[in-house]
């Protein structure tokens, strides 16, 4: 489902633990990440 929200989504939110870490576009959430846990879950899913 991310692969989709990265397609057609004009923001995600990323949550870690139902702790919100960052809300952006898709391209943002890609080349800056928050942390770590955004930069690895970007990479994951792309």
């Amino acid at each position: 489902m991310i692969d989709e929200a990265i397609k057609v989504g004009q923001r995600i939110s990323i949550l870690n633990g139902g702790r919100l870490v960052q809300t952006d576009t898709p391209s943002e959430l890609r080349h800056n990440p928050a942390d770590e846990y955004v930069a690895q879950f970007m990479r994951a899913k792309i």
